[in-house]
């Protein structure tokens, strides 16, 4: 995020979610399009940083956690579709819900000693799916998520680029 016009790094982490997929077919009889909505529980991100300044009122200490809940809502298409193999591309408009998020900023001097509240955030995203049976398997690309930091004038980004899913379909 940016700082006092510079940018720092929480550095990257591998995380987990969990999610259920509710999807509705628009053609009946016919397997092409369908809408979705999956929300899903992200654990949380958790970085920190240390930065060696000169001046006493610059940041030197940063802590970050942002943990959230996933409202994405999309549109797929079945580019392919047999009996049990299937191949589809999904759009998604994504919503995220902050759950007990903050960033923690101080300065050597302390004359910065700061605890800030994320707020929500939207994004989009892609994605390529293939599924056999009852199991599926997908790649997603995300858009960086822009995160309101409490009464600040300034904001946050969180790159959660890319996942791979991997899904059952029970129903």
């Amino acid at each position: 995020f940016y700082f006092d016009q510079q940018k720092y790094n929480f550095g990257n982490q591998v995380n987990f979610r969990f999610a259920i997929e509710f999807e509705y077919n628009l053609h009946r009889g016919k397997r092409k399009k369908s809408i979705l909505f999956r929300p899903a529980l992200n654990l949380p991100f958790k970085g920190e940083i240390s930065v060696h300044q000169s001046s006493e009122n610059a940041l030197s200490e940063g802590m970050v956690k942002y943990h959230y809940i996933e409202i994405p809502f999309g549109f797929r298409y079945y580019i392919f579709s047999k009996e049990q193999s299937t191949i589809y591309l999904t759009g998604l408009l994504i919503s995220d819900i902050v759950l007990d998020s903050n960033v923690n900023l101080k300065s050597k001097s302390e004359f910065i000693k700061q605890n800030y509240e994320l707020g929500n955030a939207l994004n989009f995203g892609i994605n390529f799916g293939y599924s056999y049976k009852r199991v599926n398997l997908e790649i997603e690309y995300q858009t960086s998520k822009i995160i309101d930091i409490g009464s600040l004038e300034w904001d946050a980004t969180y790159s959660n680029l890319l996942s791979f899913n991997l899904g059952y379909t029970f129903l």
